[in-house]
C-alpha cells in the first residue's frame, strides 16, 4: 500500500497559479483578517523603486494565532477547521462572525505577489511567534515532507506586533514589479473589498463592525486617494435600495435629475416607498413561491444605482468624463457577505445577472452593468448554503446559487419598471424619437427566416414569411412617412413583435397548424395596424363572431396551458349585438387582455394539484345600458393602488423581460380610437381575479 506523496510544487500551484491576480491575493489575506476579527487592516507597500527591496506587508489587529493553530491548521493545507466552525455555527468572540474562508488555501496565496513569507502572530494565550516560508527553498526539494519550516518564540521584549494581538503578514522577493499605475488600481481594487453600503448612505444591519482597510506607499503616497463616491454617486438618475427576507420585499425607488435637468425637462424628482409580500421570479416559466423556497438565502440588502448617459442628459451635468471614468471603474453589481466581498461578481467582464446579454436583446429598454453601480449583502450565515469555488472567484453554480440569481434578477426587474417609467419621460422631454426602435424593425423577420432554416420548416412556410416581410416593410413604411414617433411607434413594434414571437415558437416546434394560425394572425395584425396608421372605415359586425375568431385563435394556447373557457354568448345569440370597429384593432386589444389573463393564471396556478383551476369567462354584455365585451380570470388579480397607473405606456407588473407593458395602453388606444373605453372592474365574490370591460359606445 502507498499514500500520496505531495510534492513541494503544490506550494506554487496553490498560491500563485490558483489565485487569479494580484488584488485577489490580497483579498484572500485580508479575509483571513477578518475571520480573525480584526477590524483595521493596514497595508503597506515599500521600496517599489527596487524589486529586489520591496516589501508588501500585511498587517491586522485580529486574535493572533496560537502554537496549535500555526501547526495544525496554518502549515495544513486544505484544513477544515474553518469549514467546521461554519457547519456547527462557531462565531468569532469579539464581533460574532462566521468564517468567509473554508477550504485552507487562502494563505498561499501570497506566494501570487512574491517568494518569501514572514509571519509574525501574536495571540493573548500563547504570546509571539515568527514563521518564514521561503518558496525558492521549498522547491528545491523534491517532495513537501522534505521541506521543513522553523517556527520561532519571538521574546515580549523584542515584540514585532505592537498591538495586544494580531498578525502581520511580509511578503519579500517580489514576483512582479509594482508600479504607480498598478498600485493606483491595486488600491481601488482594495478600497472595493469593502462594503460599499455606507459609501451608499445606507449601512446594512448585518454589518455591525465592517472591517477598515488602508493602503500606504510612501513613494506614491501623495498620488494614492482613496475613492470618493460622493459627487458622482449623487450623480446617478435613479436610485434602489431593498431589503428581502424570505419572500417579502421593501424597497425604495427614486429619480433624482439635478436641479439643470428639471428645469430643462419640466420633470421633478420621484420617490416611492412599496412592501410586495412575495415576488414574481423574473424566469416566466416559474411562479410566486411561498416564504419557504427563500429561507436558505436569509436575508438580503441592496443598493442600485443607475445613470443614464444619453447625450441629451449628460449635457446638463458638469462632471461628465469624472462620470465616466468612475462607472467605468466601478460599474456592475458586487455581493458581499458578513461585510466582505465575494469575488469576481461586479468585475469587468463579469455578467452574473446576464445584464449584458439582455442588454443585447433589447437595448432600449434593458439595464446594462455599464449603466449600474450596485451591490447586494447576503446574510453571514448563508456560508452553508451558498457555497465559494475552492479559486475564491464566486460560489459553486448549484441549486442554491441559481436561486439567487433568480431572486436578485427579480428585484432588478422591479427596480427597472419604475427606471423606464421615469427615463421615457425624459425621452418625451428631450425630444427622443425612438430611432433605435425604428432601426430594429427588421430583426424579428430576421430571426424568424432563421428559425425556419434551422428547424427546416416547409417551403411554404418560407413563402409566407416572404408575404409577413412584405406587409410588416409596407407598415414600416407607412409609419415612417407618416411622421410617426416616440410611444405611438413603439406600440405599433410591441404588437407586431409579440405575434412574430409566437410564429417563431410555433417555427421551432414543427407545429404545422400553429404555424398556420400565427401567420394569419400576424397578417391580420400587421394589417390590423396599418388600417390603424391609415385610418381605415369603421366596419359592423357582431360581438360573438369577434369573440369566436379570437378564441379560435388562442385554443391552441388553451389547451397547452389546461385554460377552460366559458364564453355564453357563443350558445345565445340573445345576448349578442352589433358594434362599428375596425375588427382587427379590437380582436388585437382582446388578444392583449388574454395574454395577461394566461400569464398570471400560470403565476397563480401552477402547482400540480392546480391542475384545471385555471378559468377565463368572456362574453357580450351590457354595462349602464352600453354594449360590453367582459373578460374575466381568476388570476392573482391587479394590484392595488391607482389603476389608471395601469394603461400608461410602459407600466407592467411582469418581470423584466417578460413584459413591455404596452398591452394595456394599446387597449386603451384602441379603444379611445372608436369612442369607447376600457375599465377594470372590482372583484366579487364570484371572481377574485382580474376583469375587465372594453365598452362601446351605442
Amino acid at each position: 500500500m502507498e499514500n500520496f506523496k505531495p510534492r513541494a510544487r503544490l506550494l506554487k500551484l496553490l498560491g500563485e497559479e490558483l489565485i487569479g491576480s494580484q488584488h485577489l491575493a490580497l483579498f484572500e489575506l485580508i479575509k483571513n483578517a477578518y475571520d480573525a476579527d480584526a477590524d483595521d487592516v493596514l497595508i503597506r507597500i515599500s521600496n517599489v523603486d527596487d524589486i529586489e527591496a520591496t516589501t508588501i506587508s500585511i498587517k491586522d489587529n485580529g486574535c493572533g494565532m496560537t502554537l496549535d493553530t500555526i501547526k495544525n491548521s496554518w502549515l495544513e493545507p486544505g484544513t477544515d477547521s474553518k469549514e467546521k466552525q461554519v457547519e456547527n455555527r462557531v462565531y468569532t468572540p469579539k464581533y460574532h462572525r462566521l468564517p468567509l474562508g473554508s477550504k485552507g488555501v487562502g494563505r498561499f496565496a501570497a506566494y501570487k505577489l512574491g517568494n518569501i513569507i514572514t509571519v509574525y502572530t501574536k495571540s493573548l494565550t500563547d504570546g509571539e511567534f515568527k514563521v518564514t516560508v521561503d518558496l525558492n527553498e521549498a522547491l528545491s526539494k523534491k517532495y513537501l515532507n522534505e521541506f521543513f519550516i522553523n517556527i520561532e518564540k519571538v521574546p515580549e521584549d523584542k515584540s514585532h506586533i505592537e498591538t495586544s494581538t494580531g498578525t502581520e503578514i511580509i511578503i519579500s522577493s517580489i514576483t512582479k514589479p509594482l508600479t504607480l499605475r498598478s498600485i493606483i488600481n491595486l488600491n481601488k481594487q482594495i478600497l472595493s473589498i469593502q462594503s460599499p453600503f455606507e459609501y451608499f448612505g445606507y449601512k446594512s444591519k448585518k454589518i455591525k463592525n465592517p472591517i477598515n482597510i488602508k493602503l500606504e506607499c510612501s513613494e506614491f503616497q501623495d498620488k494614492i486617494k482613496e475613492t470618493s463616491i460622493g459627487d458622482l454617486i449623487n450623480s446617478s438618475l435613479y436610485r434602489f435600495r431593498f431589503n428581502f427576507i424570505n419572500g417579502k420585499l421593501e424597497y425604495e425607488y427614486k429619480f433624482t435629475p439635478n436641479k439643470q435637468l428639471q428645469e430643462a425637462t419640466k420633470l421633478q424628482s420621484r420617490e416611492i416607498k412599496e412592501s410586495i409580500e412575495s415576488i414574481t421570479t423574473i424566469d416566466k416559466h416559474e411562479p410566486v413561491k411561498e416564504a419557504s423556497f427563500y429561507e436558505g438565502l436569509r436575508e438580503i440588502n441592496g443598493s442600485f444605482y443607475c445613470y443614464d448617459f444619453d447625450n441629451k442628459i449628460l449635457q446638463y451635468y458638469q462632471n461628465k468624463l469624472a462620470l465616466k471614468t468612475y462607472t467605468l471603474e466601478n460599474s456592475g453589481i458586487r455581493v458581499y457577505r458578513g461585510g466582505m466581498r465575494v469575488y469576481n461578481y461586479g468585475e469587468k467582464g463579469d455578467d452574473w445577472l446576464e445584464l449584458d446579454q439582455e442588454r443585447i436583446d433589447d437595448p432600449s429598454r434593458n439595464l446594462s452593468n455599464r449603466l449600474i453601480i450596485g451591490a447586494i449583502e447576503l446574510d453571514s450565515q448563508t456560508t452553508a448554503y451558498l457555497r465559494e469555488k475552492t479559486n475564491r472567484e464566486g460560489f459553486i453554480d448549484d441549486e442554491a446559487y441559481q436561486k439567487l440569481k433568480l431572486v436578485v434578477k427579480s428585484i432588478l426587474s422591479i427596480f427597472n419598471k419604475e427606471r423606464l417609467t421615469d427615463k421615457d419621460k425624459l425621452r418625451l422631454a428631450t425630444n427622443d424619437n425612438y430611432k433605435e426602435t425604428i432601426s430594429n424593425m427588421q430583426e424579428p423577420i430576421t430571426e424568424l427566416k432563421s428559425a425556419a432554416k434551422n428547424f427546416n420548416a416547409p417551403k411554404e412556410v418560407f413563402q409566407k414569411i416572404e408575404k409577413v416581410e412584405k406587409a410588416y416593410n409596407q407598415m414600416r413604411d407607412i409609419m415612417l412617412n407618416s411622421g410617426l414617433k416616440g410611444l405611438n411607434t413603439a406600440v405599433a413594434i410591441h404588437e407586431i413583435e409579440k405575434t412574430l414571437l409566437r410564429l417563431k415558437r410555433a417555427i421551432e416546434n414543427k407545429d404545422a397548424n400553429l404555424m398556420k394560425t400565427e401567420i394569419s394572425m400576424a397578417l391580420g395584425l400587421i394589417d390590423g395596424v396599418s388600417d390603424l396608421l391609415k385610418k381605415d372605415p369603421i366596419r359592423k359586425c357582431k360581438a360573438s363572431v369577434l369573440i369566436k375568431d379570437v378564441l379560435n385563435l388562442s385554443e391552441d394556447r388553451f389547451k397547452r396551458h389546461n385554460i377552460s373557457i366559458d364564453c355564453p354568448v357563443l350558445d345565445s345569440e340573445s345576448r349578442d349585438f352589433d358594434i362599428n370597429v375596425p375588427k382587427r384593432m379590437i380582436q388585437s386589444s382582446l388578444m392583449n387582455i388574454i395574454d395577461n389573463a394566461i400569464y398570471w393564471l400560470s403565476v397563480r396556478w401552477y402547482r400540480e394539484e392546480d391542475l384545471g383551476k385555471k378559468k377565463i369567462y368572456i362574453n357580450a354584455e351590457y354595462i349602464d345600458g352600453l354594449p360590453a365585451i367582459i373578460v374575466r380570470d381568476n388570476g392573482i388579480g391587479f394590484p392595488k393602488g391607482d389603476r389608471e397607473e395601469l394603461f400608461k405606456p410602459f407600466v407592467t407588473t411582469k418581470p423584466m423581460g417578460v413584459g413591455m407593458g404596452l398591452g394595456l395602453y394599446y387597449v386603451k388606444t384602441a379603444m379611445e380610437a372608436v369612442g369607447g373605453e376600457v375599465i377594470i372592474l372590482e372583484q366579487d365574490s364570484n371572481n377574485d381575479g382580474a376583469s375587465i370591460a372594453l365598452i362601446f359606445k351605442d
